[in-house]
């Protein structure tokens, strides 16, 4: 009989005991005024405005809120959801709800190795996440990023054991998983076509098919949406543009440095003939600023080409630990948790293309686009955050290669084997003496494997 059944109910109650164990400490700090929920600048501005008039009057926005078409509709939604629960308290809500979307991450992320033969890896890749520090941290933020997280896991995931296993169910699944994914951030709008070269080389071009016509079918209805209420073209949300000119300039990667800087670069913008717009679309704003951004980057090339080498090796290193804030403490402590994450698992990810290539072109392809991305934008840890379950899943496989290695070398006794090896005249092969040590070793690390 299959001891399956019993092992993914040890794995789902190990994992469910973290995270209550860590909502009710969260709880618990809560209540003692320890700490609270970091609600930031869009969360202010613009998620719990828009939940609101959700409630109030059924819409997202209109014609007179054209500038709430900064981010895409399903966060809001959720904390609309919140406040429709809890009206006083909703902002205390949220943090859990958002802990419970990290058990979903790491639930895929066991079921991802499960089906890769990983069973124990996956458990130990779960438990890092639900204890991994960043994502403690952000799970108690009034932001997108847990969300969003979770529902790209679950696309990234099923689509690379689609590919794996040439299951056009599973590209569906992942497309849908994506779609509503990007109706949380729209990072992802372009990820199919980033994709199509590791679908033409793993073969698979019918399930990045699937799953492109159902990321389609999710977002696109959003985009007519605002076609008709807005009249005005925006797939998912602007926002684009404030990122291209924020990364444009090392000086403008902070809040300070943009507060000091952007006035007199707007205005030398203007001068140099990119206008504000006088039309009343919030792309055409948004597509202003991208002007500028590039803008600034054409005239610093121009003034200094040299500097295009340590500009973007900058941008790259800082995607993995920046901060809006520029806070060095946090900035530190996030690049130590990447430095601990990001070699191992992007070495391991790599490995994969040997015994797994069609999830390894899916996996690697999903993190240079998210990296990409963020480097030709804004590089901030919070947006690579993503990302960051699949190399925990594969950094855990590192290590536990390198342990174990160093085990069997520490208990390898190459006298002890020659003197012990003899020949077996029954069955005419050559067999050793530590056969029976062998079985019951391999008996014990069964007996683990199935925990």
């Amino acid at each position: 009989m299959s001891r399956a059944p019993g092992r993914h109910a040890a794995a789902i109650t190990v994992l469910a005991f973290l995270t209550l164990l860590k909502i009710g400490t969260w709880t618990g700090l809560e209540i003692c005024g320890v700490t609270r929920p970091f609600v930031g600048d869009n969360a202010t501005a613009l998620y719990i405005p828009i939940a609101r008039r959700l409630l109030v009057e059924h819409r997202f926005n209109g014609p007179d809120s054209r500038s709430d078409s900064k981010v895409p509709p399903a966060y809001p939604l959720l904390i609309a959801a919140a406040i429709a629960v809890a009206p006083h308290s909703f902002v205390k809500l949220v943090p859990p709800v958002q802990m419970l979307m990290d058990l979903g991450t790491a639930l895929v992320l066991y079921w991802s190795a499960y089906r890769i033969g990983l069973p124990r890896i996956g458990i130990l890749a779960a438990c890092v996440w639900l204890l991994y520090p960043p994502a403690i941290v952000i799970s108690t933020w009034i932001t997108a990023e847990t969300a969003f997280t979770a529902l790209f896991t679950v696309g990234v995931a099923i689509l690379a054991l689609s590919f794996e296993s040439g299951s056009t169910w599973f590209a569906l699944v992942a497309g849908l998983a994506m779609g509503a994914a990007t109706m949380f951030r729209g990072t992802p709008l372009l990820l199919p076509v980033a994709l199509l070269p590791a679908a033409f080389r793993a073969g698979a071009l019918r399930r990045w098919a699937a799953f492109s016509a159902m990321m389609a079918i999710v977002v696109v209805p959003w985009t007519i949406r605002n076609l008709m209420v807005l009249d005005d073209f925006i797939p998912v949300a602007v926002g684009a543009g404030p990122v291209i000119l924020q990364g444009s300039d090392e000086r403008f990667f902070t809040g300070d440095g943009k507060a000091a800087f952007y006035p007199a670069i707007l205005q030398a913008a203007a001068e140099a003939g990119i206008a504000r717009p006088t039309i009343d679309r919030e792309s055409v704003r948004d597509q202003r600023l991208g002007s500028v951004g590039l803008w600034v980057q054409r005239k610093r090339f121009a003034l200094r080409p040299l500097s295009i080498v340590p500009f973007f090796a900058h941008k790259l290193a800082r995607v993995w630990y920046g901060t809006e804030s520029g806070n060095f403490r946090q900035q530190m402590a996030l690049g130590l948790c990447s430095l601990l994450i990001l070699p191992a698992g992007l070495w391991q990810l790599w490995k994969w293309r040997v015994s797994h290539d069609g999830m390894c072109y899916v996996l690697l392809t999903a993190l240079g686009y998210i990296v990409l991305m963020h480097v030709a934008t804004l590089p901030e840890a919070r947006y690579t955050f993503p990302i960051m379950p699949v190399l925990i899943l594969g950094a855990c496989k590192a290590y536990d290669g390198l342990y174990r290695r160093r085990v069997d070398r520490r208990n390898f006794n190459p006298l002890s084997e020659s003197r012990l090896e003899r020949s077996d005249t029954l069955s005419g092969t050559r067999m050793s003496a530590l056969d029976p040590v062998r079985q019951v070793r391999d008996s014990i690390d069964n007996a683990i494997d199935s925990l």
